[in-house]
């Protein structure tokens, strides 16, 4: 028991759930992932109720909306949610991701540009200085420049975005601009559809365990949004059958695609979305 104690009351202290630290560990716990919950319900553990992830459920106030509508809504034209389901019947859903924001308070200048991958989970976070849509495509030719452009091609083929307005220039990405050629299509989710980006919306969650709704973006580096997302994405999936996204995206692009994103694979025994960042 006391082995047991050592070794899982940390990582559920880390923000881990019981079930994937069984998954991951399984052949050394002595006992069902059910039976840690019953030891942690009678006090067998220093674990406690109040540690396990959505033990306790936070209320927000819903006090501000950001503008969700697209200031051109012509951009829209051939690349709504139905055109997309069209595109699909003769392309691969594998090559999709999805571009979305997280926000923190109202007041904050600074938000986080994320980009998610879907078949492999993998999400990437890159800080925006402003709410823009010139902010995000600098943010895109920075990402282009750090993983060259064999592997810009090959991830950015199926775009997929909401209707925010920070996302009005995402049709200028389907045409190269040196050869003319176009080598990738845009489409807008249908509005206030957050299921349209269930997968992405689900890694959302993940980072909202480091950094609660409401809480300020502002004091963010960089270098801790990497952090947070190399946790995010060393963290094994029950829909990838408890492989981590970071393993899986590389896999699918290359070997090194991550790490030329500054994101790099965490230890399991090292996750956390607890940690507090300065």
């Amino acid at each position: 028991m006391k082995r047991l104690d050592e070794t899982i009351s940390p990582l559920i202290k880390q923000g881990l759930s019981i079930e994937t630290i069984y998954s991951t560990l399984g052949s050394i716990c002595p006992v069902s992932s059910r039976t840690i919950r019953n030891y942690i319900d009678r006090g067998y553990l220093e674990a406690k109720r109040i540690d396990l992830r959505n033990a306790v459920k936070r209320e927000y106030k819903d006090t501000y909306k950001y503008k969700r509508v697209s200031n051109n809504p012509l951009l829209k034209v051939g690349r709504t949610w139905t055109s997309l389901m069209e595109y699909l019947t003769t392309h691969n859903k594998d090559d999709i991701i999805q571009f979305d924001t997280v926000h923190g308070k109202k007041s904050d200048k600074k938000c986080i540009l994320t980009i998610h991958h879907p078949a492999s989970k993998f999400q990437i976070g890159r800080l925006l200085d402003n709410f823009t849509a010139n902010e995000v495509m600098k943010q895109i030719d920075e990402i282009r420049s750090f993983i060259g452009d064999d592997y810009y091609f090959k991830f950015f083929r199926i775009l997929v975005c909401d209707n925010g307005p920070e996302f009005d220039k995402m049709p200028d990405l389907e045409i190269d601009d040196e050869t003319g050629e176009v080598y990738a299509r845009v489409f807008y989710t249908r509005p206030y559809r957050s299921g349209d980006k269930g997968s992405c919306e689900r890694n959302h969650e993940l980072f909202r365990y480091v950094i609660a709704k409401g809480k300020s973006l502002d004091d963010l580096t960089q270098d801790d949004v990497n952090f947070i997302f190399s946790n995010i994405n060393s963290y094994p999936r029950k829909s990838l059958n408890y492989q981590c996204p970071i393993d899986v995206v590389n896999s699918m692009m290359g070997k090194d695609f991550a790490t030329r994103l500054k994101i790099i694979k965490i230890p399991f025994k090292q996750l956390t979305f607890k940690k507090k960042l300065k």
